[in-house]
């Protein structure tokens, strides 16, 4: 274990360069692989790929349940998957620093782990994209660079007993509502309270599952700050076969005053709620969620006003046919505060309100899938400057994006 940690360190992650990464994709292609993905223990039961614990897809994109695997001497079993996908999109009142329409890739990944035994470790790496409503676009190379680097997630594993595990590395959050990377979602793009929440962390990571139950707590740096101050739980309880609820919450405890495009000051200082429900039966997929995040005031970072959001999220997913579903997505936040005299901005402004909707239908045969999707944001008692548009104070934007790509 003591190996595998080493790599989470800042200065391998800093000298991992693009060409080595695509290298390592490269290897790949040249044996036959398949998709790897598992359950999520804070949603229902979906597409499960033998004994692998990660990357979770929530449905309807469906992987392989055989991944390919190679025995590598005293290590012993090692899994390698991979996804390669790209996205297109068009889009009206687009902000300053974003286009009308991008061609990118939205996954070039590799995924190497060790899955089974007393010891294991989980290794992506590569370069992505992770559109979300409300917030402008950019290419999968600068998302990479400027957020969770070449390799984002890397972490080793030990089971201590059978009900006790202790992880450490960079590791997906204990927020449930949705995942970092396009693949794992019902929909394309990343919903508007996804953007509230840390969805990968550098820490430490603790859990206790029995019978029913799985609690995880977690020492790590929130949003990629590089400090270890968040503290983060979550409980999940099975109900049945086709029923899970998950309850997760956080904070910083100290305070941060790093402020990149991954570590937003005024998120990473804050507070975190959030109750997820699963369901899964039949071509039923359905999780709905809701959220609450709190920001203090602290005048020693310069936040004069405290502030905070709540909201709430419907996604669902029909299975028509076994190669065709309908996806979906509403949601509803808020922001406290009031536009005359506020200035503490997490949404569209103090006071600010935004709805959305969205639509995937989904196609997939074997390992290859097509998938299109729209998607419409309105929001409500804006501060002009902060919404979309050149100007910023266009209230509406609308997207089409298409998907397609493989899971191997």
């Amino acid at each position: 274990m003591a190996c595998a940690l080493k790599f989470w360190t800042k200065r391998v992650f800093h000298r991992l360069r693009p060409g080595v990464v695509a290298g390592l994709i490269t290897i790949v292609f040249t044996h036959t692989a398949v998709a790897a993905s598992d359950d999520d223990d804070s949603v229902p039961k979906t597409q499960k790929s033998g004994e692998l614990e990660q990357p979770t897809i929530s449905g309807p994109l469906k992987a392989d349940p055989n991944p390919a695997s190679f025995m590598a001497g005293p290590l012993g079993k090692i899994n390698v998957s991979g996804v390669v996908t790209g996205y297109g999109i068009l889009q009206n009142n687009p902000y300053p620093d974003d286009r009308t329409a991008r061609v990118d890739f939205s996954n070039f990944q590799m995924i190497v782990q060790k899955a089974d035994g007393p010891t294991q470790f989980y290794i992506q790496t590569g370069i992505y994209s992770i559109p979300a409503l409300g917030l402008p676009n950019s290419s999968a190379v600068n998302t990479a660079s400027k957020t969770y680097g070449f390799v984002p997630l890397i972490y080793a594993k030990a089971k201590l007993t059978n009900e006790l595990s202790l992880q450490g590395g960079q590791m997906p959050s204990l927020f449930s509502g949705e995942r970092t990377f396009t693949f794992q979602n019902m929909n394309v793009e990343q919903g508007l309270l996804f953007n509230q929440a840390n969805n990968i962390n550098k820490g430490l990571q603790i859990a206790y599952s029995k019978e029913s139950t799985v609690i995880t707590a977690s020492l790590n740096d929130g949003f990629y700050s590089d400090r270890l101050t968040w503290l983060i739980g979550s409980v999940v309880y099975k109900i049945d076969d086709a029923n899970r609820v998950s309850f997760s919450a956080g904070a910083n405890l100290s305070r941060s005053s790093h402020d990149t495009e991954a570590t937003p000051l005024l998120q990473n200082n804050s507070s975190i709620y959030n109750i997820t429900y699963g369901y899964k039966s039949g071509p039923w997929i359905i999780s709905p969620y809701i959220q609450f995040t709190h920001v203090p005031r602290d005048l020693v970072l310069g936040i004069s006003e405290s502030a905070s959001t709540y909201g709430g999220a419907l996604l669902a997913s029909y299975s028509i046919t076994s190669q065709f579903s309908l996806a979906g997505r509403i949601e509803y936040i808020a922001q406290s505060g009031k536009r005359s005299t506020g200035v503490t901005n997490l949404l569209y402004g103090p006071g600010s309100k935004a709805f959305s909707a969205t639509i995937t239908p989904t196609y997939q045969i074997d390992r290859y899938f097509v998938r299109p999707e729209y998607s419409y944001v309105e929001a409500i008692n804006t501060t002009p400057g902060l919404v979309f548009g050149k100007p910023g104070t266009k209230t509406r934007q609308s997207r089409f994006v298409v998907e397609t790509g493989i899971l191997f």
